[in-house]
């Protein structure tokens, strides 16, 4: 699974705490540059696991699911990708539209 050249740093994190699962599993299948983002989510707390740094400077270890602080920024993320999608957005103007156009024909 390697990072797609147009995946945000985003989409790389719901990527990675989408394939988590809670058993220990040693992340062998991954790039280096995922294995960093997954330490950088380790690190703060997003995600059990832990993954350290080789003598021969590659990064190895292993993950066991997100923490409770990991969904609930899971979810935050994937909102933001969702209001910021095209889907999102016209769901947005439609809801406006609607009620502008209520409004209008309340006032007559």
């Amino acid at each position: 699974m390697n990072k797609r050249n147009n995946e945000s740093w985003r989409d790389v994190y719901l990527r990675l705490m989408e394939d988590t699962s809670d058993d220990d599993e040693h992340r062998t299948d991954l790039s280096q540059e995922d294995l960093r983002y997954l330490k950088e989510l380790c690190d703060e707390g997003f995600m059990y696991g832990k993954l350290d740094e080789m003598a021969d400077g590659k990064l190895a270890g292993w993950t066991n699911g997100l923490t409770l602080k990991g969904r609930l920024f899971y979810d935050d993320q994937k909102n933001i990708k969702f209001d910021n999608s095209i889907f999102g957005r016209l769901i947005k103007v439609a809801s406006l539209s609607i009620g502008w156009v209520s409004g209008v024909i309340s006032a007559y």
